[in-house]
């Protein structure tokens, strides 16, 4: 009896293994699938911080509405299923690839279970974009306080709602001589949040981004113009809420059921790699008496090409 118990222990246990392995693959597949979104999103929600290097004077401020769209890397666009584990494939599509360029991921546990499916098309875009409403303040000691939002849209698959608070300092008044140069040098920090939520074939996702960002800034203004550029570096943390949909056909739902796995639970919070990266800006700003109108392009290490533009108004 104690040998039959034993028996039915392994058997159980091997199968409690499988299954995490199963997941754990699983889980794998959709954080290739959707991980370049948050990356984009983190590098626009790290852009658009500044139009100039010199913070607001006391009580000085400004309001500023722009828009950022973020170009998406070839790279980004596919990523490669692999020949180890119980799921393998060729070359997929990303979010972010081709509308008919989902490939086929076949599943054998090497029990005589085989079956292969589709996976999700892309969405055929190149580039996502970040609103963003931003308003400055001017504090004490050549300071500015920076806040960020952007109104809260809901729609009947879709949501958006981003926060955020940044802080500017000037360095110069602590650099004996260098404070009479006609420049402006000051370091930045901002934090970004964005929270959303969408539907890729039938398959509910809710996406939350974490963006953090540390820059020198340098800008020099000449009459109405103010010339400036900076360096940088960003950091994006995200996770994504998966939800079935009633009708048990999205792409998840039917790995899952063909598989047998019976717990989805550890599906539905993932947590995508932390991506970190170095970024470069450049840009300009015309300033007609209150009113400023912005352009800037990004680059950063991991390759995503951004271009900012924006209005709004500034005194002090």
């Amino acid at each position: 009896m104690k040998k039959f118990i034993a028996i039915l222990s392994f058997l159980y246990l091997h199968s409690v293994d499988a299954q995490n392995t199963e997941i754990q693959e699983v889980e794998q597949l959709v954080k290739s699938y959707l991980s370049p979104l948050p990356n984009a999103l983190g590098a626009g929600l790290n852009n658009g911080w500044w139009t100039t290097a010199k913070p607001h004077k006391k009580l000085g401020f400004d309001i500023t509405l722009s828009i950022t769209p973020i170009f998406i890397p070839d790279t980004d666009k596919s990523f490669n299923i692999g020949n180890e584990g119980n799921f393998t494939g060729e070359k997929t599509a990303t979010i972010f690839g081709g509308l008919n360029e989902g490939g086929t991921v076949n599943y054998n546990n090497g029990e005589g279970n085989y079956y292969s499916t589709n996976l999700p098309n892309g969405l055929g875009i190149g580039f996502v974009a970040t609103p963003m409403l931003q308003a400055g303040i001017g504090l004490p000691l050549k300071t500015e306080v920076d806040f960020r939002y952007s109104p809260e849209i809901k729609l009947k698959s879709f949501h958006l709602g981003i926060m955020g608070v940044g802080l500017k300092h000037d360095l110069l008044q602590w650099i004996p001589v260098l404070n009479k140069a006609p420049i402006d040098l000051s370091v930045m920090a901002g934090h970004t949040r964005l929270v959303t939520g969408f539907d890729i074939e039938s398959q509910g996702v809710d996406l939350n981004v974490q963006a953090t960002t540390i820059n020198l800034l340098l800008s020099k203004k000449v009459a109405l113009l103010t010339a400036y550029a900076g360096i940088g570096y960003n950091y994006t943390s995200s996770n994504a809420a998966v939800t079935l949909d009633e009708q048990n056909t999205s792409f998840l739902q039917i790995i899952t059921t063909n598989v047998g796995i019976n717990d989805l639970s550890e599906l539905t919070t993932i947590e995508f790699e932390n991506h970190s990266d170095l970024k470069a800006n450049i840009g300009a700003r015309l300033q007609l008496t209150l009113l400023t109108i912005n352009a800037s392009y990004t680059i950063t290490q991991s390759g995503y090409k951004l271009y900012t533009a924006g209005v709004g108004v500034s005194l002090r």
